[in-house]
């Protein structure tokens, strides 16, 4: 059962069925927790058996950041060494240039002996965050702001975080948010107050337009269609 849950995967496309070969079954529970423990095991034989380590080796997922203090000429032998371990798992490679380099949702930088950090944001990042009059719940609005200033501070170093939190308010702003909102939702006020007395809130959204109008499809059995039209289908045809 384990490996049918790890390993049956198909899908159609174009009207042919494909079967996948390699790896666990995507989008399986269980194959990001398999994925995570087998690249745990991948990483622990390929550090002990290189000749040159790195100082630091963090990895999210599939994503390293590592500090190399054994000259550019071994890095790409170490490069090579990681390649050459499975062939389905091929590590790229990006070197800081003039002291930075991004990873994940962090910007880091280098100054003298120490390293920085603050968030790191696309070239293409629109700040298109979902509009204060949108039909959401109130819930969902309140989680984008708390879920984007907690990641500000928990990225920013001490010097960026003013910086990141003005940026963040005005961005906000412009999306309809108040000063108030910005700082804390009404809603999730009272939902606090009313936990106080074992009443559970829930937060529904008003109706949307598309729930105005009717069904457009006649629903009527087409008995009914050709008595009121007095168009008869013929046997077997579609009505």
């Amino acid at each position: 059962m384990f490996k049918a849950c790890l390993k049956v995967s198909y899908f159609l496309w174009n009207g042919d069925y494909y079967e996948q070969k390699e790896g666990v079954a995507m989008g399986s529970p269980l194959s990001s927790v398999v994925a995570n423990l087998s690249m745990d095991k991948f990483e622990k034989t390929a550090l002990s058996t290189a000749l040159f380590k790195p100082t630091i080796w963090c990895r999210y997922v599939d994503d390293t950041f590592v500090i190399w203090r054994h000259g550019r000429e071994n890095l790409d032998i170490f490069l090579d060494h990681l390649n050459k371990k499975h062939p389905d798992i091929q590590f790229t490679m990006e070197i800081e240039q003039n002291h930075q380099l991004a990873f994940l949702d962090v910007w880091v930088y280098r100054e003298r002996n120490r390293l920085d950090h603050k968030v790191y944001g696309k070239a293409t990042h629109t700040d298109r965050y979902l509009h204060k009059l949108s039909n959401d719940y109130p819930s969902q609005k309140q989680g984008i702001i708390k879920t984007f200033t907690d990641r500000a501070r928990k990225i920013c170093g001490p010097q960026h975080l003013t910086t990141e939190l003005q940026y963040l308010e005005k961005a906000f702003l412009q999306k309809g948010y108040s000063h108030w909102d910005i700082k804390k939702l009404v809603t999730h006020r009272i939902g606090r107050l009313l936990r106080k007395h074992n009443i559970r809130t829930i937060y529904e959204p008003t109706t949307k337009i598309r729930e105005y109008p009717g069904p457009i499809k006649d629903r009527r059995p087409p008995s009914q269609l050709q008595e009121s039209t007095g168009f008869h289908a013929p046997v077997g045809a579609p009505t």
